[in-house]
C-alpha cells in the first residue's frame, strides 16, 4: 500500500487497478479460504486492523504468488520428468540396442543355436555389463564360453535391478 502511495496512484487509480485485477481473478473455492486465512493472520499480527483496500490488496498478492509459485512448481516438475523420461528411454534404447548387436555377433558366429539366448541377454540390467558381453560374443571360442559368461554377468547384478 505504501509502495501505492509513494509511486503518486491517486486512490482512485488504486481503485480501477483493484477493479481490473479484481475481475480477471477468479479463485478456486479452496484458494479462496486461504486467502481469507492468510488475510486474517495478518490482521491479528498488526496493531490496526486493515482498510478493506489493503484486506484485498494482501488477498490478491497471496493469490497471486501462490497461483505463480504453484504454476512454478509444475513447469519445474514437468521439466525434471521430460529429463527423467528422456535420460530413461535413451538408456532402454541403447540397452536394446546393445543386445541386438551382441545377438548379430552370435548368430553369425554360432547360427541360430544362440538364439535361445536372446531373452537372458536382455535380462542383463547394466550397459556396461552388455558392453562387455558385446567383446565376449566376440571373441568366444564357443556358445558355451558366452553362455557362462553371460550366466555370470547375470548372477552378479543387483537385485531388483529393473529398466523396462
Amino acid at each position: 500500500m505504501t509502495k501505492i502511495r509513494t509511486d503518486g496512484y491517486t486512490p482512485e487509480q488504486v481503485i480501477e487497478l483493484y477493479k481490473v485485477v479484481d475481475y480477471i481473478m477468479a479463485l478456486p473455492a479452496e484458494l479462496e479460504k486461504r486467502v481469507q486465512e492468510f488475510v486474517r493472520r495478518i490482521e491479528e499480527q498488526s496493531e490496526w486492523s486493515l482498510t478493506s483496500l489493503e484486506r484485498l490488496a494482501l488477498e490478491e498478492g497471496y493469490a497471486d504468488g501462490y497461483g505463480k509459485g504453484l504454476q512454478h512448481g509444475q513447469q519445474q516438475g514437468l521439466q525434471q520428468g521430460l529429463q527423467q523420461g528422456l535420460q530413461q528411454g535413451l538408456q532402454q534404447g541403447e540397452r536394446k540396442a546393445q543386445v541386438r548387436l551382441t545377438m548379430r555377433v552370435l548368430k553369425s558366429r554360432f547360427g541360430d543355436a544362440a538364439l535361445p539366448l536372446e531373452e537372458k541377454l536382455a535380462q542383463v540390467p547394466s550397459l556396461e555389463a552388455l558392453d562387455e558381453l558385446h567383446f565376449v560374443a566376440l571373441e568366444a571360442t564357443s556358445l558355451e564360453e558366452f553362455t557362462r559368461a553371460l550366466e555370470a554377468a547375470l548372477a552378479n547384478a543387483p537385485e531388483a535391478t529393473e529398466t523396462e
